[in-house]
């Protein structure tokens, strides 16, 4: 195993552990039988478990995964930024803005987000021989940050 390849696995693992955990909590909290429109966090769940690692795992499907991955996160963050307004009661706390509201679910949708952004960076073209240098310069700068 390289150790593009091991990071790779260990990046594809946080994305299903994280998406895991928010699709645990979702289920926990948004029963279906309560509300039929509770299935849109239950099919983003699945998504995010199955078919986004799947998608990241093979070069030809790079592009769709973080497409879908970019999508899902969005549609959370917005669903959830509203649910949590609709429900906003008065007065708030600095600890009752963390501790109970959506910030906490937002932010392990956007971790998860964060962690499937660099497995859409290994492209085809690192295989060439041309174009080895230039996609191992790119990745370099993904991981410095630039």
């Amino acid at each position: 195993m390289t150790i593009k390849t091991y990071i790779r696995s260990i990046l594809l693992g946080a994305l299903v552990t994280l998406s895991l955990a928010g699709f645990m909590i979702h289920a926990r909290i948004h029963l279906i039988a309560q509300n039929p429109s509770f299935i849109v966090p239950f099919i983003a769940g699945i998504l995010s478990i199955t078919v986004i690692p799947t998608l990241f795992w093979f070069k030809k499907t790079l592009a769709y995964g973080y497409v879908l991955n970019g999508f899902l996160c969005i549609i959370g963050t917005v669903t959830m930024a509203h649910f949590a307004i609709a429900r906003w009661s008065t007065p708030t706390s600095p600890q009752d803005i963390l501790l109970k509201s959506m910030l906490i679910d937002i932010l392990i949708v956007w971790g998860s987000s964060s962690s499937g952004r660099p497995c859409s960076n290994w492209r085809p073209s690192a295989m060439t021989r041309t174009g080895r240098k230039q996609a191992l310069c790119t990745d370099i700068r993904i991981w410095d940050g630039g």
